[in-house]
């Protein structure tokens, strides 16, 4: 009985710890801010109040998903319900990943110039912006862009992703609701990436608990073997 109970603890504990790396997922951020170049060039708004209710004005199906995933309510999935499947698909395509498999880095923001902008010459917006939530465990990195201009949904691969300094630069048709999605890679989301330091995964709330939750498994463990060892000096 006591080497069952023993072995049933042992088995929780080893349960709890691998939650450890379960939860490494990255939380997205609304705090993206355009650098380089595009400083004082661009701004990004967060979709709250104002801001949401003027996206409503021209998109309210969207909107309405865009409200929900930034609080919360609604999974990143839910977007499937708002993009046309020929969409979904290139966005599964370029990614190689179900849409399932994808993490938002950044929550949707608005992106839009300050005053009059040039485009460059072959008519795009080009924009550098810093992701606090990129790291070298992220993979394919994209953009999924929402254009009020045209009313569709696009997927929009960066021109360069810089990890160590966490930017990215892209260009844009027309500028409107963004989200910043990758896929984590696992072989690179524990620890340092390389001896420079760059691309540490990011701690999270969930990842803190999921420690905190391998270090009870601990304790309960050594908790039994003491108590087994104090029955079998009793005994």
């Amino acid at each position: 009985m006591k080497k069952k109970l023993l072995g049933m603890v042992m088995a929780a504990a080893l349960i709890a710890a691998q939650t450890v790396s379960v939860f490494a997922a990255p939380s997205p951020t609304a705090e993206v801010t355009p650098v380089g170049d595009s400083d004082g060039k661009y701004t990004l708004e967060q979709y709250i109040e104002d801001k949401l209710e003027e996206l409503r004005a021209e998109a309210p199906q969207v909107a309405d998903v865009i409200e929900q995933i930034n609080n919360g309510v609604k999974m990143f999935e839910s977007i499937r319900e708002t993009v046309a499947q020929d969409i979904v698909q290139e966005i599964e395509e370029k990614t190689q990943e179900t849409l399932e498999n994808i993490s938002m880095l950044t929550k949707f923001i608005d992106l839009d110039t300050i005053g009059d902008v040039e485009k460059t010459a072959d008519g795009f917006y080009d924009v550098r912006l810093q992701i606090p939530t990129l790291t070298e465990s992220m993979i394919n990195v994209q953009i999924l862009h929402y254009s009020t201009e045209r009313s569709v949904w696009e997927v929009i691969t960066p021109d360069e992703v810089d990890y160590a300094n966490k930017t990215i630069r892209a260009r844009f048709q027309d500028l409107s609701p963004i989200v910043v999605i990758a896929k984590e890679d696992p072989s690179k989301a524990a620890g340092d990436i390389n001896s420079e330091g760059t691309g540490t995964a990011p701690k999270t709330g969930s990842e803190s608990n999921a420690a905190a939750w391998g270090f009870t498994a601990v304790l309960l463990g050594a908790g039994a073997v003491a108590v087994l060892r104090k029955g079998t000096k009793r005994a």
